[in-house]
């Protein structure tokens, strides 16, 4: 027995009064670069980025009164109104969700009871997984703590904790500092790999230019905290390709 596919958008199930057809999406956008050399045949690869994903789909309203399919059609456009990228669920996706902006600009097509959209989602480069959050209680110099990433492509994670002890404070990730402070009895930092910002105490602290951003790569991870005690949590984000 078929299952029909379910849509829900910014929260709200588009597919309750409505049926996803035609659902389009491409495997593994890339966008490769390529550089030209003179007198040589060819070109040399220099790299490659993921792309954006273009997702579409097919929504139909079923009714026999049109006016009923016109409430539904306003109803369907007010809950693609947004004005920032949100989260796009697909059931058929086990879990997994994109970051989308919808766009709607082709025509309806009308049926006999029935009306179609056409409906464009500009997604992010990747799919995204669960959300995870592992708590952190790691003694100085002699701590460690491993963590285990889902997914299949890197993703930042954010840190928050409270730091115990004085001294320079230095959190390792798999061997490499990642993180540096001075520390005089204790703070508090919030440092989030994603949106690059880095308080502490509070304040917005500057990395040093020898730290990495926090980016986990899917597997096992060892994170070491020399110099003072480091509790809190370190969050991420799966990413799936």
């Amino acid at each position: 027995m078929s299952v029909r596919t379910q849509v829900h958008f910014d929260g709200k199930p588009l597919t309750d009064l409505l049926v996803v057809g035609k659902l389009q999406r491409p495997l593994l956008p890339r966008r490769a670069e390529y550089v030209s050399v003179p007198g040589a045949d060819g070109a040399i690869f220099a790299g490659v980025v993921d792309d954006t994903r273009i997702l579409k789909l097919t929504l139909t309203i079923r009714d026999q009164s049109p006016t009923a399919r016109a409430q539904a059609a306003r109803e369907l456009a007010a809950a693609l109104d947004v004005d920032s990228p949100r989260p796009l669920y697909i059931s058929e996706d086990g879990g997994l969700w994109y970051m989308a902006m919808p766009t709607s600009g082709a025509d309806g097509i009308r049926y006999v009871g029935a009306e179609s959209f056409e409906v464009e989602f500009t997604c992010d480069a990747c799919m995204y997984g669960e959300t995870v959050s592992a708590s952190l209680d790691i003694a100085a110099t002699t701590g460690v703590q491993t963590v285990v990433v889902g997914g299949t492509k890197p993703t930042p994670a954010k840190l928050e904790a409270t730091l115990t002890g004085s001294g320079t404070w230095r959190l390792a990730l798999d061997g490499t500092d990642a993180y540096t402070a001075t520390v005089s009895g204790s703070a508090t930092a919030s440092i989030d790999a994603e949106s690059r910002v880095a308080l502490m105490g509070g304040e917005v602290y500057a990395l040093p230019p020898t730290n990495e951003w926090i980016w986990l790569t899917p597997g096992i991870h060892e994170l070491r905290s020399f110099g003072v005690r480091t509790q809190g949590s370190l969050s991420w984000t799966e990413r799936w390709a």
